[in-house]
Protein backbone atom coordinates (compact mmCIF):
# COMPACT_ATOMS: atom_id res chain seq x y z
CA UNK A 1 0.00 0.00 0.00
CA UNK A 2 2.76 2.47 0.89
CA UNK A 3 4.92 2.63 -2.17
CA UNK A 4 5.03 5.41 -4.80
CA UNK A 5 2.79 4.81 -7.79
CA UNK A 6 0.23 2.78 -5.85
CA UNK A 7 -3.21 4.44 -6.05
CA UNK A 8 -3.52 4.03 -2.26
CA UNK A 9 -0.18 5.75 -1.63
CA UNK A 10 -1.60 9.26 -1.19
CA UNK A 11 -4.13 10.06 1.50
CA UNK A 12 -4.99 8.90 4.98
CA UNK A 13 -5.55 5.34 6.14
CA UNK A 14 -8.28 5.09 8.78
CA UNK A 15 -7.64 2.35 11.35
CA UNK A 16 -9.67 1.41 14.41
CA UNK A 17 -8.25 -1.29 16.64
CA UNK A 18 -6.68 -3.81 14.28
CA UNK A 19 -8.97 -3.17 11.27
CA UNK A 20 -8.36 -0.90 8.27
CA UNK A 21 -11.63 0.89 7.52
CA UNK A 22 -10.66 2.97 4.47
CA UNK A 23 -7.65 4.17 2.49
CA UNK A 24 -6.73 7.11 0.23
CA UNK A 25 -8.87 9.47 2.34
CA UNK A 26 -8.67 13.23 1.88
CA UNK A 27 -8.88 14.98 5.25
CA UNK A 28 -9.92 18.59 6.03
CA UNK A 29 -7.05 21.05 6.41
CA UNK A 30 -6.11 23.40 9.22
CA UNK A 31 -4.90 26.99 8.90
CA UNK A 32 -2.44 26.50 11.74
CA UNK A 33 0.99 28.10 11.37
CA UNK A 34 3.98 26.52 13.13
CA UNK A 35 7.24 28.37 13.77
CA UNK A 36 6.10 31.12 11.38
CA UNK A 37 5.55 28.66 8.51
CA UNK A 38 2.30 27.42 7.06
CA UNK A 39 2.16 23.65 7.39
CA UNK A 40 1.92 21.30 4.42
CA UNK A 41 -1.25 19.46 3.50
CA UNK A 42 -0.60 16.30 5.51
CA UNK A 43 0.55 18.06 8.66
CA UNK A 44 -2.32 20.55 8.52
CA UNK A 45 -4.86 17.75 8.12
CA UNK A 46 -3.26 15.78 10.97
CA UNK A 47 -3.51 18.74 13.33
CA UNK A 48 -7.13 19.42 12.42
CA UNK A 49 -8.29 15.81 12.79
CA UNK A 50 -6.41 15.26 16.05
CA UNK A 51 -7.87 18.48 17.44
CA UNK A 52 -11.46 17.50 16.57
CA UNK A 53 -11.52 13.91 17.85
CA UNK A 54 -9.53 11.44 19.92
CA UNK A 55 -7.41 10.22 16.99
CA UNK A 56 -3.67 9.69 17.14
CA UNK A 57 -2.40 10.66 13.68
CA UNK A 58 0.91 9.25 12.42
CA UNK A 59 2.80 10.91 9.56
CA UNK A 60 5.79 9.62 7.61
CA UNK A 61 7.45 12.02 5.19
CA UNK A 62 8.02 10.45 1.79
CA UNK A 63 10.86 12.89 1.11
CA UNK A 64 12.77 12.72 4.40
CA UNK A 65 11.47 9.61 6.18
CA UNK A 66 10.86 11.75 9.29
CA UNK A 67 8.09 10.37 11.49
CA UNK A 68 5.70 12.74 13.28
CA UNK A 69 2.47 12.37 15.15
CA UNK A 70 -0.40 14.65 16.06
CA UNK A 71 -2.59 14.33 19.13
CA UNK A 72 -4.99 16.81 20.73
CA UNK A 73 -4.18 19.36 18.01
CA UNK A 74 -0.42 19.33 18.68
CA UNK A 75 2.33 18.07 16.38
CA UNK A 76 5.41 16.15 17.57
CA UNK A 77 8.41 14.82 15.65
CA UNK A 78 9.95 11.50 16.61
CA UNK A 79 13.74 11.46 16.59
CA UNK A 80 15.07 8.22 15.20
CA UNK A 81 18.76 7.40 15.38
CA UNK A 82 20.44 5.50 12.57
CA UNK A 83 21.10 2.57 14.93
CA UNK A 84 17.35 2.24 15.45
CA UNK A 85 16.59 1.90 11.73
Amino acid sequence: MFYPGNPLHVGAVLIRGDKIYSVANVLPLSNIVSDGKKLGTCHGAALRISGKCDALVLLVSEETGIISFAIDGSLFTISVTSSFI
